[in-house]
């Protein structure tokens, strides 16, 4: 389950005003991808590329662009991408950029694919919501058969994690999700002095685990 905070971002708030933000953009990207599958969208490996034009989200190659952005292009949520970054970290930011667009006010701002840790203040606690839901969106729960018992080496989860052609991120939010094993998984960061600082963290539900930024 996720660690309780505070959260102040707007688009965040706007969401979930009285309601868990987690829960709430699960929820959404959830029924997103029940929606594409009844239209034909199939996997695993699950295509963000061919999930973006079932959406009529229009994509672009920019070589120009570290990493992929959401743009408002001809009045419609177009996706614009730099096609040289490695093959799993394309297909989550991907993901991560249809996330965004779970949030009603999406367009206010041109959205730059960024890690979690490079993110400050309350853009962060987006950031960390379309990882959540990205992970959704890669990886439907009810396609990938039984992980609550799976082997919790990291060799075995490396190695699932190929086959799914899924970026590490991704993966171990999942796998904490869903494991039957008491375990988290932490985005974390470094500041100035060298201390480290919880981004997000996700639990497995049998876990007690709590973390504090």
């Amino acid at each position: 389950m996720p660690v309780q905070r505070r959260w102040t971002n707007d688009s965040v708030l706007n969401i979930a005003p009285n309601g868990d933000p987690v829960l709430v953009i699960t929820s959404r990207a959830q029924q997103l991808v029940t929606k594409a599958l009844d239209e034909g969208w199939t996997g695993p490996p699950f295509d963000p590329f061919r999930l973006a034009d079932l959406l009529g989200i229009q994509l672009r190659t920019n070589t120009e662009l570290l990493d992929v952005r959401l743009v408002l292009y001809e009045n419609k949520p177009c996706i614009e991408f730099n096609p040289d970054r490695p093959r799993g970290r394309l297909r989550y930011s991907i993901a991560h950029e249809i996330a965004h667009t779970l949030f009603p006010d999406w367009h206010a701002a041109v959205r730059n694919r960024m890690k979690t840790s490079e993110a400050r203040g309350s853009q962060a606690e987006l950031e960390s919501l379309c990882n959540v839901a990205a992970a959704e969106i890669l990886m439907p729960l009810g396609t990938l058969g039984d992980l609550r018992s799976e082997d919790m080496s990291i060799a075995r989860l490396l190695q699932l994690q190929r086959d799914l052609d899924v970026s590490t991120e991704a993966w171990f939010i999942r796998i904490a999700q869903v494991s039957e094993f008491p375990c988290a998984m932490l985005v974390a960061r470094a500041d100035d002095v060298g201390t480290w600082m919880v981004e997000y963290a996700i639990t497995a539900a049998n876990f007690a685990f709590r973390a504090t930024r």
